[in-house]
């Protein structure tokens, strides 16, 4: 369990091997839970328990974030009259740009051409997608984040995608997503997104970032690009 993350255990194929281990071990192993069962967890040397009701328990996040500090986090699970149990323990935070991973074999860089705009005008971003490796890469994904206030124009994507910069392209929540089927080995993809501005205020878009469809947990992240409108 401790491989998996929000997308599952890797691969599509990995993900449905583990999930058939899950739950033949469950069916071979059923859980035992005793009258007076319980539950400890410790954060950083804080001990938390709780009787265990209905096999499960939940304690709220704004519980646990008084537990938590910057950096390396300390968390221990133990039970008391339990038998063939298993947990999942998640914890979410916010990051304006999370930290890249050095593993990422891609590198990305976008760019705003000007930060200020009035409205019923357009703003470049330009992305620049890498592949930094002597070998060809598979299924390659680049989000690039969109600053409220600005939006993309639908005749680009579909002109972005006829003329193969991109060989798919989607727009995702805050996103306009480009995928590329492969990459060969030191190719670069510059794409110019032309946006148009729409609303007035300082926005500031998530952060960008791009990786290998099926190793996910390697991204490199940009900053997301700020851009303040004026009527």
């Amino acid at each position: 369990m401790k491989f998996r993350s929000d997308y599952g255990f890797g691969s599509t194929q990995a993900t449905l091997l583990a999930l058939n281990a899950i739950i033949d071990f469950n069916v071979r192993y059923p859980v035992f839970i005793g009258k007076n069962a319980s539950l400890k967890l410790t954060i950083n040397d804080v001990v938390l328990e709780r009787s265990i009701s209905k096999g499960k328990m939940n304690v709220r996040l704004d519980t646990l974030q008084r537990y938590l500090r910057e950096g390396e986090n300390i968390v221990h699970v133990s039970y008391s009259q339990i038998k063939n149990s298993s947990y999942g323990l998640n914890f979410r935070w916010t990051s304006l740009t999370p930290n890249s991973s050095p593993d990422c074999t891609v590198d990305l860089s976008t760019k705003i051409d000007a930060p200020n705009r009035k409205v019923g005008e357009t703003v470049r971003i330009t992305t620049v997608v890498q592949n930094k490796t002597d070998t060809p890469l598979p299924m390659t994904v680049a989000l690039i984040g969109i600053p409220a206030g600005a939006s993309p124009q639908h005749w680009q994507l579909k002109e972005i995608q006829e003329k193969a910069q991109a060989d798919f392209v989607e727009i995702d929540k805050n996103y306009v997503v480009f995928y590329f089927v492969g990459m060969n080995p030191k190719e670069k993809r510059t794409i110019h997104l032309d946006l148009r501005v729409e609303v007035p205020g300082t926005f500031q878009a998530p952060a960008s970032c791009a990786y290998l469809y099926y190793t996910d947990e390697h991204k490199i992240w940009n900053d997301g690009a700020e851009l303040e409108i004026s009527p």
